[in-house]
């Protein structure tokens, strides 16, 4: 029984894990965005929700090949992970789009946030870049609502990025 225990409680962990980059994954998200949404509306703090998206992925997977795209998001991944404080959670929800999930962060703090992991990616080997959008949880909102809004703003990022050379959304 012991065994079966320590099995199941591995299985757990690694339907949670994105095997590629380890930081968690879309599942654990979904467990976690919607508790830290009831926990916000119940405590009235803030929750900021932050979505990025690796730029230009698309040309280093087709230039350089699936291998040297899955290095990057390792790359990237290791990169956000040195960041982001013990209470966030990172997430990579899929192809090149990772999120942040920042219990008791305000839009300022979040903006920072932002800002400070456009940098620390834009300082990589490889000339990388990510563009952010980001969303801070207001009353009575689901979380597909503020995820909603922080993808709205990645993608306003990412056009603003071809048309300036800014990366933030906020």
């Amino acid at each position: 029984q012991e065994r079966t225990l320590v099995l199941v409680g591995e299985l757990d962990r690694l339907s949670r894990e994105d095997s590629l980059t380890g930081v968690a994954n879309r599942r654990a998200w979904d467990e976690a965005l919607k508790r830290s949404c009831a926990e916000a509306e119940r405590t009235g703090l803030p929750l900021s929700v932050l979505l990025l998206d690796i730029d230009r992925f698309k040309e280093i997977n087709d230039e350089h090949g699936h291998r040297r795209g899955d290095e990057v998001l390792q790359q990237v991944s290791r990169c956000l992970s040195r960041r982001v404080r013990t209470s966030d959670l990172l997430v990579r929800l899929g192809g090149d789009e990772f999120a942040v999930l920042c219990p008791n962060t305000d839009p300022g703090a979040a903006r920072h946030l932002a800002d400070h992991l456009i940098d620390l990616v834009a300082a990589l080997p490889g000339d990388f870049s990510v563009s952010v959008g980001s969303a801070v949880r207001w009353p009575g909102a689901e979380p597909d609502a503020v995820m909603g809004l922080a993808d709205r703003r990645l993608y306003q990022a990412k056009r603003a990025r071809v048309n300036s050379g800014s990366a933030t959304g906020r």
